[in-house]
């Protein structure tokens, strides 16, 4: 009885240990992914204040419309939603202005 429940708990250190192990590789690797696609959208955060100086409002679709042939060019890989998920960490996204509702014509 004590020899499998010895076993079972060795099993079960060695197991935590590569589970450790491969937890800290894939946390460097994905580091490695994350530095890498930021230095290669770099650009794009100058392209974006450089337009928004002209054109303030103008949202992520139509700037993806109009860099798709820009970026393409450039050999940078990116689509629409991961444009979306870069403008958003870089807090570049435009905020959409409020509505409201105008009940009284005081004019007339």
């Amino acid at each position: 009885m004590t020899t499998s429940n010895n076993t079972y708990v060795k099993r079960t250190q060695r197991d935590y240990t590569l589970g450790f192990k491969l937890l800290v590789s894939l946390s460097i690797k994905e580091r490695s992914v994350r530095e890498t696609r930021q230095a290669e959208l770099a650009p794009v955060n100058g392209m974006v204040l450089e337009l928004r100086r002209f054109i303030p409002r103008l949202g992520t679709r139509k700037l993806y419309f109009f860099w798709k042939p820009k970026l393409i060019a450039k050999g940078t890989k990116i689509g629409r939603d991961a444009l979306f998920d870069y403008l958003r960490e870089e807090s570049l996204l435009v905020k959409p202005k409020r509505s409201y509702t105008k009940t009284t014509n005081s004019r007339h």
